[in-house]
């Protein structure tokens, strides 16, 4: 998942060192060279051994000539430069986003769909164990589904390079721990298709509709058909995510930005130590400017695929692993029950109200 930091006090100080998840440390390792390089330059122009008779006489530079008179071009030129990566940030703060919460409204539908069913089984006439036989194969194909569909989105983000790294970060295909799994058959039908979210979805339908048809599910058909809409509903989810997932941001776009920062790069030094007396305010002055023009690249290039393993995107194995524990509340059978009431100032109030005061404390 994202990185957790804290807010407030002395404790921005603290996340400047921070290394996981941070862009800082990169765009350092960037800067610091055309920085040096500013420096450097400050100091033979300043020495003379850039012009005639000094070291590098051959290269016959001098203060005058190194000098910019006229600042508005480089300026108009920074601007530009800050602009389309600043828009670009942006534009991948927006997928980022919206792609959390496709995937968390694709969770939500399906959830809601368990949840249902389950209360739909209440007061079924047939035997508890078909009853709890349903249960379990739901249990296990909502949260296979849920899997399914995290590790298409994972691997719809990766190139060809990025595979081998994607496969190691993918979501565990299981479901929660109950009685009972899927035969070979299954298991090979599954494996032999890439269309895996279509198929569990289509399994899910099928379980539902004969779960009606046997009376496992006691509620009047166009009731229960919402918990079908709402299938539906998740794999529209699903499907905006997978948009993200596929559709790269403009190539050109990013081509045309990566161009203009190693423009700026290259011009930086050469540029900044004619506007300044001294080799420390050059490469300060460089560094700055540099520095943040590619934390900002940096951070668009993390969160422009929220899917691929990284500290600043979607820790896809830590959602599976939410709506699997979610899915075993609802498999215990003391969950089918909701609380009875009590007296006022009884022993079970009491103990309800230090439960939620412990809730507060959390």
């Amino acid at each position: 998942m994202v990185v957790r930091y804290k807010t407030g006090g002395l404790r921005p100080c603290y996340n400047l060192f921070q290394c996981r998840g941070s862009v800082l440390w990169r765009a350092l390792t960037v800067a610091t060279p055309c920085a040096i390089f500013s420096a450097v330059l400050k100091m033979l122009i300043g020495l003379g051994a850039l012009q005639a008779g000094g070291i590098f006489g051959f290269m016959n530079w001098s203060e005058d000539q190194m000098l910019l008179l006229n600042n508005a071009p480089w300026t108009g030129f920074t601007s530009s430069v800050a602009f389309l990566v600043v828009f670009r940030t942006g534009q991948a703060y927006t997928r980022f986003t919206q792609a959390a919460a496709d995937c968390y409204a694709m969770r939500a539908q399906w959830l809601d769909v368990a949840n249902a069913l389950f209360a739909f089984t209440q007061h079924s006439k047939e035997a508890k164990a078909d009853i709890d036989m349903f249960k379990r194969r739901l249990v296990r194909l909502i949260g296979l589904l849920h899997a399914c569909a995290l590790h298409e989105l994972s691997m719809a983000s990766a190139t060809a390079q990025e595979l081998q790294n994607v496969k190691s970060d993918l979501p565990d295909i299981h479901v929660p721990d109950v009685a009972g799994s899927f035969n070979l058959e299954d298991v090979k039908l599954l494996s032999s298709t890439r269309q895996r979210v279509t198929l569990v979805q289509h399994w899910v339908q099928v379980l539902i509709v004969q779960a009606m048809k046997s009376g496992v599910l006691s509620i009047p058909p166009p009731i229960c058909s919402r918990a079908i809409q709402q299938i539906g509903n998740g794999k529209t989810a699903f499907h905006s995510a997978l948009k993200t997932a596929t559709i790269p941001f403009p190539f050109p776009y990013c081509q045309t930005c990566n161009l203009l920062l190693i423009m700026h790069y290259l011009c930086t030094p050469i540029i900044l130590q004619s506007w300044v007396s001294s080799a420390t305010l050059s490469f300060g002055l460089s560094m700055m400017t540099v520095m943040s023009l590619w934390c900002l690249d940096y951070i668009a290039t993390d969160l422009e695929a929220p899917f691929l393993p990284g500290p600043n995107r979607l820790d896809l194995k830590e959602l599976q692993q939410q709506f699997l524990s979610e899915l075993a509340v609802l498999i215990k059978p003391s969950a089918d029950t909701p609380p009875s009431e009590v007296e006022a100032g009884g022993k079970e109030t009491a103990k309800l109200l230090e439960f939620l005061g412990n809730l507060r404390e959390e």
